[in-house]
């Protein structure tokens, strides 16, 4: 395996291996779930299969039982070691027609992919490649015994949106490997990003469960009858899950482990069915944890303002000539937040530094997806004031609004404010 982790480019940003523990026909045979090959029958597949790849393109793969895989900006790739044999000239060509893939040999290992891949293939070889941060994540993971690693490196991926999606919880590495009967996932970043992804991660699986057990019931009182039983198994079957689930911080790594104790058969369709469910409540769920910077700069803005007025008759202005701070436009201007990184918008101390956001007392010193304006006018009774802010949580020029206002009684002088935080549009 290491001889083929020697061949992954150094700008690969997915670098994965896969170790069936022994050939892969071998495997392939063993795992065949409704019958079992007679021995005479394996050995007769075998042979055949082995004769026509031979005779097709020179190569013995009957040994094969290991690959490496890596995508780079160049393309993706696959190095197969342990071949035999020589390649036929016809498949080397770049773009061989009959595969509609690049093929090349070097020694007893094999690349298959996109002809640009492949060559950045050829070109990779040593102690180089094996030092690269992906590369050794792989390699210390895959240990001889059957398992399947992957890794990625989210900062070097060439698409924006998984690039900036990603950055929002701190993590610019991860892996996925299953060895034996256990799944585990690592991120890599800064602790106290992390810690803060597991209360995302814990937030998001309670949603999921919840909506799960909804839709349970909802199928028991008047759904079909498969459909009632189907429902109430994954319910158990995911609540059994959450409960062997392990996420825990050490350092700068979130390492998450789960035991497989199901077959493939069971698990593919059960990951089918609670993605559906789980992934639209937990990106509701990401996008519902923004809002709250809206929820709370609004409320600071109205306590602000009350706090003005209030501070006003200490300053012995009578209550007839009472007002709450001029008004202050938006800040910083709408669409700013979506054209810069992570889609945040960056601290800018200048836009904070007028008479209104002072005499508010507000100034946004981090990073943040809303903007804020607030609005007043008159004085006295009729002194009106609404604090806004809005944003545009995914970039698609639907905005969604935050306000809360606040009036004068006429009779006492006292501030009216409204019955709530008033909101439109709040997931975008």
């Amino acid at each position: 395996m290491r001889a083929a982790l020697a061949h992954v480019p150094a700008d690969a940003f997915v670098v994965g291996a896969f170790d069936a523990g022994g050939p892969f026909l071998d495997a392939s045979l063993g795992a065949m779930p409704f019958f079992q090959f007679e021995a005479a029958r394996a050995d007769a597949l075998r042979a055949e299969l082995d004769a026509f790849l031979r005779r097709r393109t020179g190569l013995t793969l009957a040994k094969v039982g290991a690959l490496a895989f890596f995508c780079s900006p160049a393309g993706c790739a696959a190095l197969l070691p342990g071949v035999a044999g020589v390649l036929l000239p016809a498949l080397s060509a770049p773009g061989d027609e009959t595969l509609d893939l690049a093929v090349a040999q070097r020694g007893s290992l094999l690349m298959v992919g996109m002809p640009a891949a492949v060559a950045a293939a050829r070109a990779a070889d040593g102690s180089d490649a094996l030092a690269a941060p992906l590369v050794a994540l792989v390699a210390e993971r895959i240990t001889g015994s059957a398992g399947s690693v992957a890794a990625v490196d989210f900062m070097a991926i060439p698409e924006e949106e998984v690039r900036t999606t990603v950055a929002q919880f701190g993590v610019k590495r991860g892996a996925l490997s299953i060895m034996g009967s256990m799944l585990r996932v690592e991120a890599f970043g800064p602790e106290p990003r992390l810690r803060g992804l597991v209360r995302m991660i814990e937030g998001g699986i309670a949603m999921a469960l919840t909506m799960l057990e909804v839709k349970k019931e909802r199928a028991v009182e008047d759904g079909p009858l498969l459909e009632g039983a189907s429902m109430i198994i994954a319910a158990h079957l995911a609540a059994q899950a959450k409960a062997s689930l392990q996420l825990k911080v050490e350092g700068g790594r979130l390492l998450v482990e789960a035991p497989l104790g199901l077959n493939s058969a069971t698990v593919l369709p059960l990951i089918g069915a609670l993605a559906a469910v789980a992934i639209p409540a937990f990106m509701k769920y990401m996008r519902k944890a923004k809002t709250a910077e809206a929820v709370k700069n609004v409320k600071s803005l109205y306590d602000g303002a009350r706090t003005y007025y209030e501070n006003a008759s200490g300053a012995g202005l009578g209550r007839a000539k009472r007002a709450f701070p001029p008004s202050a436009r938006m800040a910083p201007p709408l669409g700013t937040c979506c054209s810069q990184p992570d889609h945040k918008c960056q601290v800018d101390a200048s836009l904070w530094n007028n008479a209104t956001w002072n005499m508010l007392k507000f100034s946004m010193d981090d990073p943040h997806y809303y903007s804020y304006e607030f609005i007043s006018s008159g004085v006295g009774s009729d002194a009106v004031f609404t604090a806004r802010a809005i944003g545009d949580l995914d970039c698609d020029s639907n905005y969604s609004t935050f306000e809360m206002v606040g009036s004068i009684n006429a009779l006492d002088g006292s501030l009216v404010g409204s019955a709530g935080l008033f909101n439109q549009n709040e997931l975008d």
